[in-house]
């Protein structure tokens, strides 16, 4: 099916015009990459280490709760299914 170009299209082709006669995609294409932009800002700015988590996992150890069966059983279970996944 041919693209049907239909008026608001065209309105919008008309209004993107800038002054200078360029088409203004550059522009639309800067101002819908900057919202994904700043998120990925805000990703880099972040720590590569969780420091509440760490300072949780160290209370739990410190405490005895981190090492429980439950905790032994998942990663095993983990370890399994690695060694069959890399097989």
């Amino acid at each position: 099916m041919p693209h049907v170009l239909d008026s608001a299209h065209i309105q919008e082709s008309i209004m993107s015009k800038s002054q200078d006669g360029t088409d203004g995609s550059a522009k639309r294409r800067e101002r819908a990459r900057d919202p994904q932009s700043k998120q990925i800002d805000a990703l880099k700015a972040m720590p590569d280490v969780r420091l509440d988590r760490i300072e949780a996992m160290k209370r739990a150890i410190t405490n005895g709760e981190f090492d429980t069966p439950e905790r032994l059983q998942t990663a095993i279970r983990r370890m399994i299914d690695e060694l069959h996944r890399s097989e």
